[in-house]
C-alpha cells in the first residue's frame, strides 16, 4: 500500500527503501542488511535509553486496585 501511495523517492519509508535491493534476478544482501541495521539502530538506542520508563509504564498498568 505505501508503495502505491508514496510515488516520490524522497518520501520512501525504510521498508520500501530496503525492498529496492531485491529484484527478480538479483538480491543485494550486503546492501540490504546494512540498510536494515541503520534502520533499526535508532529504535534500539531509544529503547535502551528509555527502558526504565517503558518497564515502569508496563508494570504500573498491570497492577489491580
Amino acid at each position: 500500500m505505501p508503495f502505491l501511495i508514496l510515488q516520490s523517492p524522497s518520501l520512501k519509508t525504510i521498508p520500501l527503501a530496503t525492498n529496492s535491493f531485491f529484484g527478480q534476478y538479483t538480491k543485494q544482501w550486503d546492501l540490504a542488511l546494512a540498510a536494515l541495521l541503520l534502520g533499526i539502530t535508532p529504535i534500539i538506542l531509544f529503547f535502551l535509553a528509555m527502558q526504565r520508563h517503558i518497564i515502569e509504564g508496563i508494570t504500573a498498568g498491570s497492577v489491580k486496585g
